[in-house]
């Protein structure tokens, strides 16, 4: 059996990620926390024995998100 790991990620964008929370605190604090969410995830992800894939919306968003994951990963559609 092989192993794998998908990640499903919305583009780090007010209005489009974390808006529930965004409404508590703020929606432009909400998108900071949610990219530091994502740099998290690239961090734990990049020493992993297997490559992560990155399913991500809307299609556009992998430039957003590459850079915040250090491009760990593969893109899934």
């Amino acid at each position: 059996m092989s192993e794998a790991l998908y990640v499903i990620a919305r583009a780090p964008r007010v209005g489009f990620a974390k808006t529930r929370l965004g409404r508590t605190i703020g929606h432009e604090r909400a998108i900071v926390l949610y990219r530091a969410f994502l740099q998290d995830l690239g961090a734990r992800f990049a020493g992993s024995p297997f490559v992560p894939g990155w399913y991500v919306t809307p299609p556009d968003a992998w430039p957003e998100i590459s850079p915040l994951i250090g491009e760990t990963g593969r893109l899934l559609f």
